[in-house]
């Protein structure tokens, strides 16, 4: 009952919401507005006479021309969650429901270039940011998200230096505004990569790209990580390669779909190390493979597959706090149909994307409270790709401990 009453209320509230989010690699110019165009093949380009069925305008609203070499973004993420509990929760209660709005992301982006071989860019978000981080004392307060410089010394090898996100898997290096899921995969940080907050970290990367027919690209990380005992001060060490088969991702950062913008068929591969990170002989490694399918159909629609597979070893220093019950492994994967045909709510224009997500973890120590396994059922609203999209996601999440959680999340994005 709670659930299809919620559905119900918020209906309505799905064809109007103005959707909201940001992103660490898209940016706006400090004077340039959304125009919002529409005057091309649109979103229904494969049933257009004359049209190209691969005509991905729509996803990219115009901008006018920048006019200064500083430029600034900002984007937010809203949702609405409805919680049931099966059992004991998290709290030590039995059971219970909860109905929360929540403000997941509020991010300002900075970015400028000095020449052509020189940028940098400065993020922020809320100090609590999608529940992470803790409140500090804080409350609402705004954190440094990235801040960083990029120096390419050649054509082939570029320096990243300050706080950004690490080299580690796809999904941490798409963020949560363009993963194909409203949620982070909790596995990535369950099973995944230490991080000061977001995912990110203090230090520098040399990446870089190579090939022609298949794209190589490579990063190498030394980064400050864990920093909690005595003695000798030891630093991260990230390295991934990812081998893209159809079509090149250029640049660090990368998407979890391109919504057929891009055929991508990605194969990615990271290691990471840090010795004596928790002590003496108390080592930290990690390891991962994902790998992400996309295709464009001859209809229009667009086809996505992704999966990602974590190994994590803490050397058995699991005792508390961000290592209580991390060590082991976990993966999930993600299939997703991106609708040919669009349709209208109100004056806005969309695709229905309808995807499912299954993910799940097996730690050497078994802790109560931790995350088990979960499934996702999500239905996307795309308007403008990750710029603007509005998400209904039902999860079934499984709990070590034998009870279970039922969520609803009504969320949206937008992004400039």
């Amino acid at each position: 009952m709670f659930f299809k009453n919620t559905l119900t209320l918020f209906a309505v509230a799905m064809m109007a919401i103005g959707t909201t989010g940001f992103a660490q690699d898209s940016i706006t110019p400090l004077i340039g507005l959304v125009t919002g165009d529409d005057e091309n093949c649109g979103k229904d380009a494969a049933k257009k006479a004359g049209c190209d069925p691969r005509d991905n305008s729509w996803l990219h609203p115009k901008l006018e021309a920048a006019k200064n070499s500083v430029k600034v973004g900002f984007g937010v993420r809203t949702s609405f969650r409805g919680n049931e509990s099966e059992g004991v929760d998290s709290a030590g209660t039995f059971g219970g429901r909860v109905r929360d709005f929540q403000l997941d992301n509020a991010r300002i982006f900075l970015s400028g270039n000095m020449g052509e071989k020189i940028s940098a860019y400065l993020h922020t978000d809320i100090n609590n940011a999608q529940g992470f981080g803790g409140d500090d004392g804080l409350g609402d307060g705004v954190r440094i998200l990235d801040a960083a410089i990029d120096y390419q010394i050649t054509d082939d090898v570029t320096v990243k230096m300050g706080r950004f996100l690490p080299p580690t898997d796809r999904s941490n290096l798409s963020g949560p505004f363009f993963i194909n899921n409203y949620t982070f995969p909790w596995v990535q940080f369950t099973n995944g990569y230490y991080d000061v907050f977001q995912g990110r970290d203090d230090g520098v990367a040399f990446y870089g790209e190579r090939g022609e027919d298949v794209q190589l690209k490579w990063s190498l990380a030394l980064m400050e990580g864990y920093d909690n005992a005595p003695g000798d001060d030891n630093l991260w060490m990230v390295g991934r390669v990812v081998m893209n088969f159809l079509d090149r991702e250029e640049g660090y950062f990368n998407s979890s779909t391109y919504y057929g913008e891009k055929d991508i068929a990605a194969l990615g591969f990271t290691f990471s190390n840090q010795d004596d990170a928790h002590g003496a002989g108390l080592d930290y490694t990690a390891w991962s493979f994902d790998a992400l399918l996309e295709t464009t159909l001859d209809s229009g629609g667009v086809a996505t597959i992704e999966a990602a597979y974590y190994d994590r070893d803490h050397d058995n220093a699991v005792g508390g706090g961000v290592n209580a019950g991390q060590q082991g492994e976990g993966y999930f994967i993600l299939g997703s149909y991106l609708m040919a045909d669009s349709i209208s709510i109100g004056d806005i224009e969309g695709r229905l994307q309808p995807s499912i997500r299954f993910q799940s973890t097996d730690g050497d120590i078994r802790v109560g409270g931790n995350m088990d396994r979960s499934v996702d059922y999500s239905l996307n609203y795309i308007i403008h790709g990750h710029s603007a999209r509005v998400s209904l996601v039902f999860q079934d999440i499984n709990y070590v401990g034998g009870f279970d959680d039922q969520n609803l999340i009504l969320g949206g994005q937008i992004r400039f």
